[in-house]
């Protein structure tokens, strides 16, 4: 399976505009190369360098999807 997005670079950063920062927004996903006898996909977003005040384990979850 494959997952792309026109919104960014493979391995680059989010841009702000699909942040808290800006509007907040999903960015574009594209799936595919998907297993045919596949029942369901799942997404989760984690954010592993949340500040520690946020979250004393540093980890946020940003979506389940």
């Amino acid at each position: 399976m494959k997952i792309q997005s026109l919104a960014f670079k493979h391995g680059g950063k989010i841009p702000s505009l699909y942040t808290c920062d800006s509007q907040n927004i999903n960015p574009h996903l594209s799936f595919t190369d998907i297993r045919q006898e596949t029942k369901a996909l799942v997404l989760i977003m984690d954010d592993p360098d949340v500040p520690k005040f946020v979250r004393p384990d540093g980890i946020y979850d940003h979506w389940i999807v």
